[in-house]
């Protein structure tokens, strides 16, 4: 891990000293190009998102009433069992009243 670390700090170093050899005119117009390239490509996402995906209706949602779940299972399937008539208790565990 500290190899790893170290070669990743190494890599850093080089790309400051890279850009610092950069003319600072040179810079600023690289600065200028990643920004507008950067704005350019956040208003084609909103424009997409707002203007062209929501702008055309959709036939494929329909709205309807919810239906119950449990009304689709067979009613055969399900046993409901009273909590009172289950026995929790198990011979094995219990005391000997003496």
């Amino acid at each position: 891990m500290k190899k790893f670390r170290s070669t990743i700090e190494q890599f850093v170093k080089e790309l400051k000293l890279r850009w610092a050899s950069i003319p600072v005119k040179k810079q600023q117009r690289y600065t200028l190009s990643f920004f507008s390239g950067y704005a350019l490509l956040t208003v084609g996402i909103i424009f997409h998102v707002i203007i062209y995906q929501t702008g055309k209706p959709s036939e494929n949602v329909r709205i309807e009433k919810i239906k119950n779940p449990m009304e689709q299972i067979e009613k055969r399937k399900i046993v409901l069992k009273d909590s009172l008539s289950v026995n929790l208790k198990n011979k094995f565990y219990e005391r000997d009243s003496k």
